[in-house]
């Protein structure tokens, strides 16, 4: 039969007391749990005059109150050396002006004519790539860095090796940046159809170049490579273009040329046989696409002897040491056979000496 109204009423009663009843036992067992946890802490914990009377002990300890005192001596210190800095960086004594850096000395590579005249360009250079530095002060920790950044852009610097900070030691001095930077040397100069243009030993381009095709651009070639301290090699016969100063020249032009003037450094050959000139001849650009570099039939490097010790005489040297080749004597081989030839100069004098094909009896 169905249930009365009353009936259903008695039934929603006693679900509800179910409910209150179960609730009510499940608080009842949280409020044991907590007043259980928190007599095992109180009995674990110490009392409040146990941390009263350890406190009392450690403060009358002597080395405690030096301590402290140490501590709060070197807050205070802190405190006023960070109120003195604050002074310091603006005052005009320690105000930087990146812009404003020279060299410690000039390249050792030039002579001091032209040494003052490449000095005062690379450091032109250098305050061209500084320009784009706010002003800022000797206490500011990122300038060091930023100025490291900048001058590692400039064409005629290799590395630059340190940037530290100088704060003056009288009244007349004042705050400064000192880089320690490495130069690029001039390995080759590189003779193209608008310029002369010089290469350091990793190959990459500098900014002193020469224009050519005037009157006196030959006039101007022979006095900068007369007023350097080593006298470099012209090296004829490139065809691939010059990329930017502070560029690598990526051609294999340009490695032929470098690993052929490594060998005559190496083997001091300047010493018995000054060569004035290197003309590269079937030299490719660049490799093919498996990576071989394909010389022109009887291609290589020719070595030209200065005019005044041999002239008009040619050392057909060949491949060079960096794209050498199995058909051809060795370079060790072929320098012998320059040694030989030497004893006996007449044999040298105008003529076309093939290396490349010679073998040693």
């Amino acid at each position: 039969m169905p249930r009365t109204p009353t009936a259903q009423r008695g039934t929603r009663a006693t679900r509800a007391f179910g409910r209150l009843g179960a609730g009510a036992l499940a608080m009842g067992l949280i409020g044991a749990a907590c007043s259980t946890a928190l007599k095992l802490v109180s009995g674990v914990l110490p009392s409040r005059q146990f941390a009263l009377g350890v406190a009392s002990r450690v403060w009358t300890s002597r080395s405690t109150r030096r301590i402290a005192g140490l501590v709060g001596a070197i807050a205070v210190l802190c405190g006023l050396c960070w109120l003195l800095q604050g002074g310091l960086r603006r005052h005009a004594r320690h105000q930087i002006d990146p812009g404003r850096i020279e060299l410690a000395a000039a390249p050792s590579w030039a002579k001091p004519e032209l040494a003052a005249r490449i000095k005062g360009e690379i450091e032109a250079d250098l305050r061209a790539e500084l320009a784009r530095l706010a002003p800022s002060d000797a206490f500011d920790s990122d300038l060091p860095e930023q100025v490291h950044a900048a001058l590692a852009r400039s064409a005629w610097v290799r590395s630059v090796i340190s940037v530290r900070r100088r704060f003056p030691v009288d009244a007349q001095s004042q705050s400064e940046l000192v880089p320690k930077l490495e130069v690029r040397t001039p390995a080759l100069c590189v003779a193209t159809a608008e310029a002369w243009l010089l290469v350091d030993a990793d190959g990459v381009r500098l900014p002193l170049s020469i224009k050519a095709g005037s009157e006196r651009s030959q006039d101007e070639l022979n006095a900068l490579l007369s007023g350097l301290t080593r006298p470099i090699r012209v090296v004829e016969g490139v065809t691939s273009s010059p990329p930017a100063p502070g560029k690598k020249w990526e051609s294999e032009e340009i490695v032929a040329a470098l690993s052929m003037e490594r060998v005559l450094r190496e083997c001091e050959m300047d010493a018995v046989l000054p060569i004035a000139r290197m003309r590269l001849v079937g030299v490719p650009t660049h490799a093919d696409a498996r990576g071989r570099v394909r010389y022109a039939p009887a291609g290589g490097v020719v070595l030209l002897p200065d005019a005044g010790v041999l002239p008009q005489t040619q050392l057909m040297w060949g491949r060079p040491p960096a794209h050498a080749g199995m058909m051809e004597p060795s370079v060790n081989e072929k320098l012998s056979e320059i040694k030989r030839l030497l004893k006996e100069p007449d044999t040298l004098q105008g003529k076309a000496i093939d290396l490349a094909s010679r073998r040693q009896s």
